[in-house]
């Protein structure tokens, strides 16, 4: 009881995957589901609040236009898509959370969002901004559209948020009332960036590197 119905549902994709799983207690495995969920939806909540001033019908960019660290995240988004599709058609649900949470919590929220912090500071219009928040549109919505089979119920409690986002945006008449009901994105459409999967690579496991140091000076 008290447990929102994605977590319980995030349970039973653990026990499907390893049944005489080792864990210590119930109690302990449906905790680590709730910590699990409560950082996708922070990580979601902290990605509307960045779009709160953002029109995609006015202000997103051609993605070809993008700065390069944006292009490079939707690459690895992309990345992320295929390996998870793949998992879907295997029908290897714990595998597609798991390289669901590993992106949400490795490379957005501890290296990309991190980084954007100043440029989503700037004024509205700037190039700096726009570009940031154009990539973070493109990434929030297909993460939203992957985790529906595992988390319906957030994933259409935010679907519903972003179609609400701006209060000015124009509405497409043929939009989808259900996250459910939206074309399957394969991929978002980039331009080829050359080494694109082993740039990011280096670029994250530098940060994350640095900040190891930092914590254990």
């Amino acid at each position: 009881d008290g447990y929102p119905k994605d977590v319980l549902r995030l349970l039973a994709l653990y026990d499907s995957w390893h049944p005489d799983f080792d864990h210590p207690s119930i109690d302990t495995l449906v905790q680590q589901c709730q910590s699990e969920y409560n950082g996708i939806q922070t990580l979601f909540c902290g990605m509307l609040n960045e779009l709160v001033d953002f029109n995609p019908c006015k202000h997103k960019l051609a993605l070809e236009t993008l700065l390069p660290l944006d292009l490079l995240a939707l690459s690895a988004t992309n990345q992320v898509l295929q390996a998870v599709d793949c998992a879907y058609k295997q029908r290897c649900f714990f595998q597609a959370w798991c390289v669901l949470r590993d992106y949400c919590k490795l490379d957005l929220q501890q290296f990309y969002l991190p980084l954007l912090t100043d440029r989503l500071k700037a004024s509205e219009g700037t190039r700096e901004k726009t570009s940031a928040q154009t990539a973070l549109w493109e990434i929030l919505h297909v993460l939203i559209q992957r985790l529906a089979p595992i988390t319906p119920f957030l994933s259409e409690q935010i679907y519903a948020l972003t179609r609400g986002l701006p209060p000015n945006s124009c509405q497409d008449k043929t939009e989808s009332l259900s996250v459910f009901l939206e074309d399957w994105v394969t991929q978002i459409n980039l331009p080829h960036i050359p080494d694109a999967e082993v740039r990011w690579k280096e670029l994250l496991d530098g940060l994350l590197s640095v900040r190891g140091c930092v914590k254990s000076g």
